[in-house]
């Protein structure tokens, strides 16, 4: 019998990630080789042997092997490397050389993707050289970038020309405009960019399998800085006007995040439209941009988009009370918006309530002299809530969070509590809290009160009072039973409540006795541990009163209440 042959051992099989750490590790190697022949060839003066080595090190940069995120690092490690020739092209432009020769001789480079990368390397130095106009060099790279379509590589591609030109375009006041152009030209470059940059980030959720889709989603959010680089860079413009915001570049940026049909896109780059341009463009272009986000994908959350416009609209107001232009109706665009467009996710109880949360917001902010305003917020709350709440208290840790901020927030910053009070969908949406969160917007009706010194002139307001700050009053129906009390906690809370007399006000001694006398039939429903803190604030303005009363009648002078009927009123107490 022949032998049998001795089977060869196995290499180990590498899970994906210990593959990808691998190919990553070999790229970084040829980089590190590459880089170090290249500037051995740049000391030397050897320019060709230093591009042809250039040209090998991005090479790397062609690989579809490694993830976008590994990708990412590769792309970071060579392009520090190409710093080296950036200066290198700069020391001989000072020397002398014509840069139109150098921008020629790197375009010999063999492969489309390395030549790319040092056409933008050389061209922002031949842009810095102003000798040719700046508009004309970066027409010619935004196009000739077109040559790479593959959607990862010419995404980072492209990138890197944002990055190497972001010093050196034409805009007011900076040395490159003039003869090298004007700030339009800057706009129609980064525009360009971008636009070419979105498309190839959309197409890179199709490299992939379907079982890898939600992998590839992930990492290509990661990536969704390069793409927001560009509009950053865009708003930093000085030469940037709100009339060419408004005419030219919004337009255009809408029609591509539309066009773009990508969830991911469309949601992102609309935030990234929120954070990035000034205050005063959002109030001017509102309406355009509210109806560009009624014709999103219809997977993206619309609602976090507009509640991001709203709380940054509201902060402007609050920090600029000037800033919001007569003639503009913010918060009346926002409420056209969500009746029109927000009716088919009217089932979402959670997404009503933020809307309308930050819609109060804003309402506050900028009108807030405007009480309607806040009273309509509470009402699409309570119409939300009356439709979809399955019991009548909320238990949804989310939903009870926004109905409370609802109901405080006004009080946050407005002195006239009172007036707040008497909205008409108020009590309606705080009967929807439970014990715990009333008590606390109960708190928070009484600590404005106080702090804001309100003073409470009609018995009409003193039973308004008591009716939302009763969990502080008396035991309630619901209230959970307590292991223990914190009696300096409650000893704070009950004094602070019995405070609220000192606020009381009348023309008339009757009058201010009729508002005690409420109180005390409120207090005295308080129970022994209460209204040992509660009452003694009562008895002692009415014993003012019984004294005020009864100097008064030994003056002969009519009082509209008798001071033995106040005396009798504190002995029974």
């Amino acid at each position: 019998m022949g032998r049998k042959h001795e089977e060869m051992p196995q290499e180990p099989q590498l899970s994906p990630e210990e593959m990808q750490q691998k190919l990553l590790d070999d790229a970084f190697n040829v980089v590190k080789q590459c880089a170090y022949f290249m500037k051995k060839g740049l000391d030397e003066n050897n320019l060709r042997d230093a591009l042809k080595q250039s040209a090998n090190m991005l090479g790397e940069l062609r690989t579809s092997k490694l993830s976008p995120t590994n990708y990412y690092q590769l792309f970071i490690s060579i392009t520090q490397e190409l710093r080296y020739l950036e200066d290198y092209f700069y020391e001989e432009w000072k020397n002398g050389r014509k840069m139109v020769e150098l921008y020629e001789l790197v375009q010999y480079a063999g492969n489309i993707l390395p030549r790319l990368y040092l056409l933008c390397t050389v061209g922002s130095v031949y842009i810095k050289s102003k000798e040719a106009p700046a508009k004309d060099i970066l027409k010619d790279l935004v196009e000739m970038c077109r040559g790479v379509q593959h959607p990862q590589r010419g995404l980072f591609l492209r990138n890197y020309l944002a990055q190497v030109t972001k010093d050196k375009l034409p805009d007011l006041g900076s040395e490159f405009e003039g003869a090298g152009g004007s700030v339009n030209d800057s706009i129609d470059f980064i525009l360009q960019n971008y636009g070419e940059m979105t498309k190839l980030w959309v197409r890179m959720q199709h490299q992939s399998g379907v079982r890898d889709r939600e992998k590839r989603e992930q990492e290509r959010i990661q990536l969704k800085v390069l793409i927001g680089f560009s509009l950053n860079r865009l708003s930093n413009l000085e030469g940037l006007d709100m009339q060419t915001y408004k005419q030219a570049v919004l337009p255009q940026l809408l029609e591509q995040i539309i066009a773009s049909k990508d969830e991911i896109a469309q949601h992102y780059l609309m935030e990234v439209i929120v954070q990035v341009f000034p205050d005063e463009f959002h109030i001017n272009t509102l309406e355009t941009f509210l109806q560009a986000c009624s014709q999103l994908h219809s997977a993206v959350n619309v609602n976090s988009i507009i509640i991001s416009m709203m709380d940054r609209l509201a902060n402007f107001a609050r920090s600029n009370p000037e800033g919001i232009p007569e003639g503009v109706n913010v918060f009346q665009m926002f409420i056209d918006f969500i009746q029109k467009f927000s009716g088919a996710s009217s089932n979402d109880v959670q997404g009503v309530l933020e809307l309308q949360a930050a819609l109060m917001s804003t309402a506050i902010s900028m009108y807030p002299d405007n009480l309607d305003y806040i009273d309509s917020t509470m009402g699409v709350a309570v119409e939300a809530l009356g439709k979809h709440a399955v019991e009548r208290k909320l238990s949804e840790e989310k939903n009870v969070r926004l109905v409370t901020k609802m109901l405080t927030l006004p009080m946050e910053h407005k002195a006239d509590v009172l007036s707040v009070l008497e909205l008409s969908h108020y009590p309606t949406l705080m009967s929807y809290l439970q014990y715990d969160p009333r008590k606390r917007v109960a708190w928070s009706i009484v600590e404005s009160l106080v702090k804001n010194k309100v003073k409470v002139e009609t018995l009409d307001h003193v039973e308004k009072i008591f009716q939302f700050i009763l969990p502080l009053v008396k035991d309630q129906e619901d209230q959970p039973e307590e292991d223990a009390l914190d009696m300096d906690e409650f000893e704070t809370e009950q004094e602070k409540v019995a405070a609220i007399v000192h606020l009381f006000h009348a023309d008339t001694v009757g009058g201010l006795f009729k508002m005690l006398l409420t109180a005390r039939r409120h207090f005295g429903q308080g129970g022994t541990l209460r209204i040992k803190h509660t009452l003694p604030p009562v008895i002692f303005r009415m014993l003012a009163i019984g004294r005020q009363t009864k100097a008064m009648e030994d003056n002969g002078e009519s009082a509209n209440i008798s001071s033995k009927k106040v005396f009798q009123v504190i002995h029974e107490t």
